[in-house]
């Protein structure tokens, strides 16, 4: 059975996503930036093919699975709806639910880093045959990955969600459940406009295409670092 890799989503509908983001950009302009980020993504990891690729998507609406569907229109894209009432119940009922089907190494990653590179991710997966855990550090304190390959999902309990201590929490969780982890390197996350500017200001030509031609005309009149 092949490994699963679960992309962290929500239907881009405006005022839905990245509205750290706004009054800087208008919530139009941060949906059609969080679509770019989501298919750039999934397009570069729907290229590699030894692992399964889920869309694990948080439901707000009857049409999200649609939607989404519609803006990732890959054959064989699988979709998970995640289930919880905040994000810890949700990573953890994903993570049992994959668990539960039998995959042994599952990892999550979000969905806003489109330039992040493939080889965190082989890293990721080849680090989960020896250690039960793998994070990737994020620099606001938080992580943009996380892994497992054994069905500690505790781990996801009692953290202080969208705070600078996520990542270090977690770490202690780790060391309480006596589960062996592997750490990745750190990456940045997009949650607003000055990172948002940071994040344009070093992104290299050609790996996520659609974002930076939404980002060229969005800055088009901003001068670069």
């Amino acid at each position: 059975m092949k490994p699963v890799l679960l992309i962290a989503a929500k239907n881009p509908l405006p005022g839905n996503v990245k509205t750290r983001l706004t009054p800087d950009i208008s919530h139009k302009q941060a949906s059609e930036l969080y679509t770019c980020f989501l298919q750039d993504l999934v397009e570069r990891v729907f290229s590699l093919t030894e692992f399964e690729t889920y869309i694990s998507f948080s439901q707000n609406s009857e049409t999200d699975l649609e939607d989404l569907k519609k803006l990732l229109p890959y054959p064989n894209l699988k979709f998970q709806i995640q289930e919880g009432s905040d994000l810890g119940e949700k990573l953890k009922n994903s993570f049992d639910y994959f668990f539960s089907l039998g995959y042994n190494r599952i990892v999550i990653v979000g969905s806003d880093h489109p330039d992040l590179p493939l080889n965190i991710l082989h890293k990721a997966f080849e680090n989960l045959q020896k250690s039960n855990a793998v994070i990737g550090p994020a620099n606001d304190g938080g992580y943009y990955l996380i892994g497992l390959s054994k069905p500690e999902t505790d781990v996801f309990e009692n953290i202080d969600w969208s705070t600078a201590v996520v990542f270090s929490q977690t770490i202690e969780k780790f060391a309480d459940l006596k589960l062996s982890h592997d750490v990745l390197r750190v990456w940045s996350d997009v949650d607003d406009y000055e990172a948002l500017l940071k994040f344009w200001d070093k992104l290299p030509k050609g790996v996520c295409p659609r974002t930076e031609d939404f980002l060229e005309n969005l800055f088009k009149n901003v001068q670069k670092v």
